[in-house]
């Protein structure tokens, strides 16, 4: 009986060691499923965000890394999100969100200015600068340098996006 009861526990363990995964593990352990479009990938991604096209800010390239900026709705109130588009062998593409999506405009009506740091599945760290611009205002100053944002006209939110050091 005993043997009966260990044989019949060990096939689950077995059969689940001898299936093919249709995902992959990503360097910030998300799991990517692979579309045949980037089309495809792209409303998938948008989809399982919680918001659609219209809310992509940009589409910023840095070499072979295709970054995508959006209007994104959190538990707290709205801001902006970042994925990244994966591409395998010019065939497949998946989307992957390479940071959590930052709040700038709480349900309360407060705003705040946020910045943070993200590493993209090409293992190339980038700092995130986001905020709400005042009217009028066209330029920041942060660390001591002036930069000229993308400013959302609708929402009036801001982000800058650059490469940095490891």
């Amino acid at each position: 009986m005993k043997k009966l009861l260990a044989i019949a526990l060990m096939i689950p363990i077995l059969a689940g060691c001898t299936t093919t995964p249709t995902e992959t593990p990503t360097p910030t352990n998300q799991k990517l499923t692979w579309y045949d479009s980037r089309e495809e990938a792209l409303l998938k991604g948008l989809k399982k965000e919680g918001t659609r096209k219209e809310n992509i800010l940009e589409t910023k390239q840095f070499g072979d890394e295709q970054l995508i900026i959006y209007h994104a709705t959190t538990t707290q109130g709205e801001g902006i999100g970042v994925a990244a588009m994966q591409q395998e062998n010019d065939e497949k593409f998946a989307w992957t969100r390479v940071s959590n999506k930052l709040t700038v405009r709480f349900t309360d009506g407060q705003t705040v200015d946020s910045q943070t740091t993200f590493r993209s599945p090409d293992g190339v760290h980038y700092r995130l600068y986001i905020g709400i611009m005042p009217k009028n205002k066209k330029t920041l100053t942060l660390n001591g340098h002036s930069i000229r944002p993308v400013i959302d006209g609708e929402t009036r939110m801001y982000y800058s996006i650059k490469k940095t050091a490891p």
